[in-house]
């Protein structure tokens, strides 16, 4: 399971912004930000790029900004990696995503007790927590749960390691532990694409589509792409 740097990240911004509202058939929508990675649909940028997208944040504003108000659909959304949005979906499933205090989250737990208490296993062996993910998460297939699985024990949720508990929340603490396992390493860069795209009908009926793309890579030893 490959975690996107930049995907994890940015998590936390895209719960907290609490879902999605958009524009859809001339209709305002507002969507559960733990319904979002559950719509995800395959989106090709061009050649050689194949994402998912899906709708996040607040896309209304943009209505205006581009001076648009005959616009009958306006969605702002991200490209992640796809299986990127299967694992977000698990740990939203597994109540990681949740920024509610809990008062049993305390320093000196390791990752691996904080996940039986999360999750309610019967202890904290990875026998009975992955037992307890299967239940929660009722993978379609074996290569999907072996997928996730595998990207929590890469970022260390089944682990004798100490937790670093922050805020007391399980968002902030596992955003703390992805910051821990998933920097960058030396020689590694990140990618940013963006692209803007409208469809519009002429008179007549006739659809013509436009699009602007930008594809950037950091410099590995300078700026980020983000910068």
């Amino acid at each position: 399971m490959l975690i996107d740097h930049l995907y994890a990240n940015i998590k936390i911004g895209q719960v907290h912004a609490k879902g999605a509202h958009l524009l859809s058939a001339n209709k305002k929508v507002e969507i559960s930000y733990k319904d979002l990675v559950g719509i995800t649909k395959p989106h090709s940028l061009f050649d050689g790029y194949e994402f998912v997208a899906y709708p996040h944040r607040n896309s209304l504003p943009f209505q205006k900004s581009y001076g648009i108000p005959e616009a009958d659909n306006v969605i702002r959304g991200s490209f992640p990696h796809e299986g990127n949005t299967t694992f977000v979906k698990a740990l939203i499933d597994l109540g990681w995503l949740e920024a509610q205090t809990q008062d049993w989250l305390k320093a000196g737990l390791t990752w691996a007790e904080v996940l039986q208490k999360a999750i309610g296993a019967d202890n904290f062996s990875e026998r009975a927590l992955v037992s307890r993910v299967k239940e929660h998460c009722q993978f379609s297939n074996e290569d999907g749960s072996e997928s996730i699985l595998s990207g929590l024990r890469r970022t260390a949720l089944f682990s004798s390691g100490r937790a670093t508990v922050k805020e007391n929340n399980l968002l902030d603490s596992l955003c703390g532990q992805l910051e821990n396992r998933l920097s960058y390493q030396p020689g590694q860069r990140d990618l940013v694409m963006l692209q803007h795209k409208f469809v519009v009908e002429r008179q007549g009926g006739k659809q013509e589509t436009f699009t602007s793309t930008l594809e950037l890579y950091g410099d590995p030893d300078g700026y980020s792409a983000m910068a």
